[in-house]
């Protein structure tokens, strides 16, 4: 074990010691258990949710910057 890997496992002893970050990561993102019946439609619904955030997003955006202007109709 380099000298780099041992001062990066230390520190990330310190941290687990106050905060239980790696339990965390491991529980909740690493060794999470995907369904059997994991299939094309949960990616349709992912996608239709960032279809959806995009959307809110956008219109966000627009609905503060848009400005109704004869001029800017047919610039």
């Amino acid at each position: 074990m380099s000298a780099l890997e041992r001062s990066f496992r230390n520190v990330m002893d310190w941290i687990d010691d106050r905060l239980p970050v790696t339990e965390a990561y491991e529980k909740h993102l690493s060794k999470y258990y995907a369904p059997k019946n994991l299939n094309f439609w949960y990616y349709f619904g992912i996608f239709s949710f960032v279809v959806l955030a995009n959307q809110l997003l956008t219109g966000i955006w627009l609905t503060m910057n848009y400005v109704p202007t004869g001029e800017g109709a047919f610039a």
